[in-house]
């Protein structure tokens, strides 16, 4: 039987890619996956493949091939472009969830976060209690890695002159913990760039030193 398959390459950060057998690899927004889902939903399957690629398996009879073409334009709104798949396509990435600690409220921001999880891999997505500051313990950020090795790591940041202990765990599984919401005056009619606004006023970050935090502990600071 011939196969039919096809690879894409990202374009964006915050963005995933997928696969697919009478295959595909294409690329999504991580946020908007449930809506490719839906849309294939009657000839297809969206199965995590590792690191930012998905595959779209085919259902019975179900032809992706089809599909895409047929709703090509709504498609490029997920996908940078849709190529013949190669056996030597190889996935060397996966995607991991990350916790930091000891993120200072005062400079609480989506930057901080992005600045901060860059270091240990290619940042997703932040996750929207972190956003929207509904808890304040830690911050949870998606990133594909390339690490195959658990994620712990340690690296200063330095606010108003004050030195800040910043420590990056990637979650285990099927371990989380109780859920604390934390309320403000106005929290409830702002949004989350309302918010930072409010907490993080003028402070600029700036990232000293460019080499990658290893898997094991490694320094790094910031200065606010």
């Amino acid at each position: 039987m011939e196969e039919s398959r096809w690879a894409g390459n990202d374009r964006q950060r915050d963005r995933v890619s997928v696969q697919a057998e009478k295959e595909k690899v294409v690329s999504c927004a991580a946020e908007e996956l449930p809506k490719l889902e839906r849309k294939t939903s009657g000839v297809g399957s969206v199965i995590p493949l590792g690191g930012n690629m998905m595959i779209l398996a085919p259902k019975d009879d179900g032809d992706i091939s089809l599909t895409i073409k047929h709703d090509s334009k709504w498609f490029a709104g997920f996908f940078d472009d849709v190529e013949p798949w190669s056996r030597n396509v190889r996935i060397n990435e996966r995607l991991c969830w990350v916790q930091c600690f000891g993120i200072p409220v005062l400079v609480w921001s989506q930057k901080l976060f992005r600045e901060i999880a860059a270091k240990v891999g290619t940042v997703m997505l932040i996750d929207e209690d972190t956003k929207n500051f509904s808890r304040l313990d830690k911050g949870r950020v998606l990133i594909s890695t390339s690490s195959m090795t658990h994620i712990d790591s340690v690296m200063n940041i330095i606010v108003e002159g004050e030195l800040f202990e910043v420590r990056i765990i990637e979650e285990v599984p099927g371990y989380c913990t109780n859920k604390a919401s934390v309320n403000f005056l106005e929290s409830d009619y702002m949004s989350s760039s309302e918010l930072e606004d409010r907490w993080v006023e003028e402070c600029n970050v700036e990232l000293f030193g460019e080499e990658e935090i290893a898997d094991d502990d490694v320094e790094e600071d910031f200065q606010i």
